[in-house]
């Protein structure tokens, strides 16, 4: 069975570190959500154990999250694409039929969320 914490974490880098290691390591999930928009570092240290997946929350369901991720910015994107492409490129994924690779077996597939998964299944 796949555990997924639908934890919504994201912090500074040394705190997110401990949620990566609590989350993963104590309670054994196997996947978690986290939410990027403290930035890059926020999101790093939950990408190390390439074992584990991680949903980012670009773009989210709820009716709020027009108040933000729906703002159109200078450059035409919505800050939800600018939050998926600073995840992106960085880590030096790709797309390819609507699914993102990293190296190795990893997959990420594109959803509401935002999958960004490191679990080969």
């Amino acid at each position: 069975m796949l555990v997924i914490a639908d934890a919504k974490r994201g912090d500074i880098g040394n705190t997110s570190a401990k949620y990566s290691e609590t989350f993963f390591k104590k309670f054994k999930c196997d996947a978690l959500t986290v939410s990027p928009y403290m930035g890059r570092d926020s999101v790093e240290p939950f990408l190390e154990d390439e074992e584990k997946g991680v949903f980012i929350l670009a773009l989210t369901s709820n009716k709020g999250s027009q108040d933000f991720q729906m703002q159109k910015l200078a450059n035409g994107d919505y800050l939800y694409q600018n939050v998926i492409k600073t995840i992106v490129f960085p880590f030096r994924l790709f797309f390819l039929n609507k699914k993102l690779y990293k190296k190795g077996n990893s997959s990420i597939s594109l959803s509401p969320l935002f999958l960004c998964s490191k679990i080969a299944r």
